[in-house]
């Protein structure tokens, strides 16, 4: 539409321009080349702006992996002066969190490789239906574009505003769009004490860990973290996205416990004040952990097995005296 209002205005200018030119037939050459010369610098510049119009949208990718030092995206803004308001062609919803402001993660599955998501904040309730108007209205799997959003670099996580006060909208592109698979890391890449280089182009992502060892609780700013051991590498995680957890941890979380696999969202927690800067494994639901607990074991296997042939062997003879009685 921005473009479409453009391009009506160029054309209005060449038609004025036409009609100066006949009025002023008589006069000079040089008054005649210097309309033309206006007009026609005046019709690029007014195609240059409705192409920047139509072309404007970013991609998430664009948004994290253009920063200013490795990690600080370059669109970012200060929260006292937002100067810069973009639209995003986003991506799938990964999650949803409820929090003290909603908050929709989105993930782009055209960059598996990194750079590929981001979380965006949910500032619009409508008091009238008692809904968000992102968040309640998007659900997990489908794929959500986004228009007049801003960017923020928020305790060193970039994310995405929707605020009434620059008219933000957004569209479901489709609905139903398969789980992406997450990306397969180990403790290095995620590793504590942090390294931006090796973990920053993971933020927001859905990502997973197998085979580690729950080591130290109760770290951190909200002292709900816990390390994840993974040989001699460490990672931070955090269950406060978790909707199943009940409580600071999952229930399987303990000192010791052997996890089969860890998934979750990879966000940043940097407070310079407090002296905090880490990488934290946000899982968001029971099934983003698969503890060694949950595998059955050999004889419980056999349990199973002997039940199940109990079954079969019951419903066998059950059919037999039916075709007697028969």
């Amino acid at each position: 539409m921005r473009g479409g209002r453009f391009l009506t205005g160029a054309v209005r200018m060449g038609e004025v321009s036409r009609e100066g030119k006949e009025r002023r037939r008589g006069k000079k050459t040089m008054s005649v080349l210097s309309i033309r010369t206006v007009s026609f610098l005046g019709l690029v510049l007014l195609m240059l702006s409705a192409s920047r119009a139509i072309g404007d949208e970013l991609t998430i990718h664009d948004i994290q992996s253009n920063t200013t030092d490795g990690d600080a995206s370059v669109y970012a803004c200060d929260p006292a002066n937002v100067d810069q308001i973009i639209d995003c062609a986003g991506g799938v919803v990964i999650g949803k969190f409820r929090g003290f402001k909603p908050r929709v993660i989105l993930q782009d599955p055209d960059y598996p490789a990194g750079w590929g998501a981001i979380q965006v904040k949910d500032w619009v309730y409508h008091s009238d239906v008692q809904e968000w108007e992102l968040y309640d209205n998007v659900e997990i799997g489908d794929w959500v574009s986004l228009t007049n959003v801003w960017v923020e670099e928020f305790r060193g996580t970039t994310m995405l505003h929707y605020q009434s006060t620059y008219t933000p909208g957004f569209t479901l592109i489709s609905q139903g769009n398969p789980v992406l698979d997450a990306v397969e890391l180990t403790a290095a890449d995620l590793a504590f004490p942090l390294d931006h280089g090796a973990t920053e182009l993971y933020e927001s992502m859905v990502v997973t860990l197998e085979q580690v060892v729950v080591g130290q609780m109760d770290l951190g700013k909200a002292d709900d973290n816990y390390e994840l051991i993974q040989g001699s590498d460490v990672v931070w995680a955090a269950d406060y996205m978790n909707a199943h957890a009940g409580g600071p941890y999952d229930p399987r979380i303990e000192t010791g416990a052997g996890l089969v696999r860890v998934t979750g969202l990879v966000e940043q927690y940097t407070d310079a004040a407090e002296g905090w800067d880490y990488y934290q494994l946000c899982t968001r639901s029971r099934d983003d952990l698969l503890a060694a607990a949950d595998i059955p074991t050999i004889s419980q296997w056999g349990i199973v097995v002997m039940l199940l042939s109990i079954a079969a062997a019951g419903s066998i003879m059950w059919r037999r005296e039916r075709v007697c009685e028969a």
